[in-house]
């Protein structure tokens, strides 16, 4: 597996760990869990990395997302939060500037680019 975690790993990251924040789901806890990065900057889950490295084509905001819908259906979680995070993505390419979850996107690929999201795995007492 390559040490170095795109941008894009990084940006769908930030973005998910975004809406846990809002929706404290549990489905998405686990899939940040399994995308955050060990000590050594590899990620916690080598097939989750796997995927997305298999996936990603065009580090730009729409491909990136469109590996981020992939990603999601390759992991096979069936779950009604997986599902509605499914439908923003597809809705945020549809809808670009007019939707916040793409601003919301943006944002995180800026912060991904600047070194500024903490993809390492936390622990939680």
């Amino acid at each position: 597996m390559s040490q170095s975690v795109s941008t894009g790993y990084l940006a769908f990251y930030g973005l998910l760990d975004g809406l846990y924040a809002v929706t404290q789901s549990d489905e998405i806890a686990s899939l940040l869990g399994e995308m955050s990065l060990l000590a050594d900057g590899i990620s916690a889950d080598a097939a989750a990395w796997d995927d997305w490295k298999r996936l990603e084509r065009e580090a730009t905001p729409a491909p990136l997302l469109e590996t981020a819908i992939a990603f999601l259906d390759a992991l096979l979680l069936d779950s009604p939060e997986i599902r509605d995070c499914q439908r923003l993505l597809r809705d945020a390419i549809e809808r670009k500037e007019e939707s916040l979850i793409w601003l919301a996107f943006l944002r995180q690929l800026s912060r991904a680019e600047n070194g500024e999201i903490d993809a390492r795995l936390k622990f939680v007492d």
